[in-house]
């Protein structure tokens, strides 16, 4: 017993250490706070969308408003099979704003990479910006990425992204829970060894593109942002910057079911299984670890064995998350009650773990498509 607990608080002490420095990583990390110069640099937006009727709208109103030369800009918006009027309404759309483009996946060619690839086979200027049919963004989202792609000169550009929440226990949960993926991304990114993206907020060099064999991964159904990022790093990991401004984030919306949000967490660890960065596999393992620590710890206090065990992993984790994502929240201007958070983080172990075993072994459902754990 006595190794086992060491094992425990070896794996908590680990876990703390990597979360303060994710920390440290992004309290140091500059932020981009100007928008203004002169704007020189094209940029191609490129959006896939299947079955997006209620949320097109928004999108394309948030991205007709750019605070950007249209000339500039092109907005390529790929149609993925949608059978619900989506196309229609970006056709009409289309044809009264000359910088936005509709094309279509046609025949046997299905799918958000297949999407995107045509998108970026078509697009006119090396920057490409990559977003998603559910989500706004600030009126200098383009600025402000062209700003710090001018400084820079990256390779590619990893973005923050908020989700919208309602008052819902669910709700609620499911913002924190995304947005404390959102904020270990950042932090992983701001010390250089980036382990995770959003293609919701994303960006890269169409030459980068080009010059990479089969770089979204077309034969695995998820991981056109992360898979991609991480091929990338194998060679160039000093290429890929974060981009920090609160310009630049993109809002994305909440799943409205526990349904939704089981199949859509199942599809993101679904493409875990083809990770090979080192940095992300350790970071997932030791996540996964402390968590199954924590269960486990749960179980023996319950059995009145070894007491202190559970308040101490409870404590030491909760405090140190807490305090990371206070950190993190501060920049978007939100707070996050102490006491909901306690609550959470009794939750988070056993829906991690959950989710951990379902999305390596189990289907899900996408936008009306069914897939295989090993798809």
């Amino acid at each position: 017993m006595n190794t086992i607990v060491l094992l425990f608080l070896t794996a908590l002490v680990l876990y703390v250490l990597k979360i303060q420095k994710y920390k440290h990583n992004w309290e140091g990390y500059s932020e981009l706070r100007s928008t203004t110069g002169n704007a020189t640099t094209g940029i191609s937006v490129i959006i896939a969308f299947r079955n997006e009727a209620l949320n097109l709208e928004a999108l394309l109103s948030s991205l007709k408003k750019q605070v950007y030369p249209a000339a500039l800009y092109e907005i390529i918006l790929v149609n993925d099979h949608s059978d619900d009027g989506s196309e229609i309404f970006v056709m009409h759309f289309c044809e009264t704003n000359p910088n936005f483009i509709l094309i279509s996946n046609e025949g046997q060619i299905v799918g958000k990479k297949s999407a995107i690839k045509t998108g970026i086979n078509i697009a006119s200027h090396e920057l490409i910006v990559t977003t998603d049919a559910d989500c706004t963004m600030d009126d200098y989202w383009l600025a402000t990425i062209a700003r710090f792609y001018d400084e820079k000169n990256p390779d590619m550009i990893i973005g923050l992204v908020d989700i919208i929440s309602g008052s819902r226990f669910f709700e609620r949960f499911q913002e924190v829970e995304f947005l404390s993926l959102i904020a270990a991304g950042a932090g992983a990114a701001a010390g250089g060894r980036p382990i995770y993206c959003s293609a919701a907020c994303f960006a890269f060099k169409k030459s980068l593109y080009k010059s990479m064999d089969d770089p979204l991964l077309e034969g695995i159904t998820s991981g056109d942002d992360t898979l991609f990022m991480h091929a990338v790093k194998k060679n160039r990991r000093k290429s890929i910057l974060l981009l920090k401004s609160a310009n630049a984030i993109v809002v994305t919306h909440g799943l409205s079911s526990w349904s939704g949000y089981f199949n859509q967490r199942r599809r993101w660890v679904s493409k875990s299984r083809y990770y090979h960065d080192r940095d992300t596999i350790y970071t997932a393992l030791l996540v996964l670890l402390v968590n199954v620590c924590f269960i486990v710890s749960v179980t023996v206090f319950m059995l009145g064995r070894n007491y202190w065990l559970f308040p101490v992993f409870y404590m030491g984790k909760t405090i140190t998350d807490y305090l990371f994502l206070k950190s993190f929240l501060r920049f978007y201007g939100k707070k996050l009650p102490a006491i909901r958070f306690m609550e959470y983080s009794m939750i988070y172990p056993f829906y991690a773990v959950c989710f951990a075993t379902t999305g390596l072994l189990t289907r899900f459902t996408w936008k009306g498509r069914h897939f295989g754990p090993a798809e």
